[in-house]
């Protein structure tokens, strides 16, 4: 039913925690519930504005689900995600209230502040679900993916190689996110660590070996599996003269 992350939230936490990415899953396919709706409502500058208004509010929202119901719903419930959605939403929506969105917004620019505040994110605010991680944490994750988005879709000659890298993983994120924990735990639990964790160097080997074995195994199923229900659009319903994010739409 796609409903653990609630479960998950009001539980405090992950029962089984290999199995817990899932929970992202949930949160997705409840905003394609919704999104047909929003984008029926009001005219696109309206739901810039809309957007704009969710950006600023969910780091209160989130602050007042973990106040209420814990730190794991404030981080899990698909109410405290809003932001995220929302600069998708309105990376979709600007070109129409702004047409020279594309040659104006330099997607270099984009690109470098994305990578300089994913690491600050990453670097100066690991609060583990504290009060700093509901305000600065997830919303400069959410911010610094909206960046590295518009960089990635904006066809920027200069950035091809980083798009050319971004198609790679894109097209295997799917069984990448879903392996990545179980790899991760089980390269650890073949030495006797029954948790994963990072405190010699040898911790940090260990983890980079997972991620080779995560994106190896991520490939074998993205050729096994899952190409066997994704047909790749035939060449006639390709457009290559639009804009690029109706490429992406």
């Amino acid at each position: 039913l796609l409903v653990q992350n609630w479960f998950y939230g009001l539980a405090g936490g992950t029962d089984a925690h290999f199995f817990a990415p899932t929970w992202s899953l949930a949160v997705e396919e409840h905003f394609y519930i919704v999104l047909p709706l929003l984008a029926r409502v009001g005219s696109a500058r309206s739901r810039v504005i809309a957007c704009l208004a969710l950006i600023v509010l969910s780091p209160l929202i989130r602050l007042a689900i973990g106040a209420a119901e814990g730190p794991a719903a404030a981080y899990l419930w698909s109410v405290a995600r809003g932001d995220a959605f929302a600069w998708g939403i309105l990376l979709a929506t600007a070109p129409q209230v702004w047409p020279a969105f594309y040659k104006q917004v330099r997607p270099a620019w984009a690109f470098v502040a994305g990578v300089a505040l994913l690491l600050a994110t990453a670097l100066v605010i690991p609060d583990h679900g504290g009060r700093h991680d509901y305000l600065f944490g997830i919303t400069g994750t959410a911010f610094s993916a909206a960046l590295l988005t518009y960089a990635a879709i904006s066809g920027a000659p200069s950035l091809g190689r980083f798009v050319r890298m971004l198609e790679w993983l894109g097209k295997r994120s799917y069984s990448l996110y879903l392996l990545h924990m179980p790899v991760l735990g089980l390269t650890f639990a073949a030495l006797g660590d029954h948790w994963p964790r990072v405190e010699t160097s040898f911790d940090l080997s260990l983890v980079g070996l997972a991620c080779l074995l995560s994106g190896a195994l991520a490939c074998v199923t993205f050729h096994l599996f899952e190409r066997s229900f994704v047909s790749e659009p035939r060449p006639r319903d390709t457009i290559p003269s639009a804009a690029p994010i109706e490429r992406v739409a």
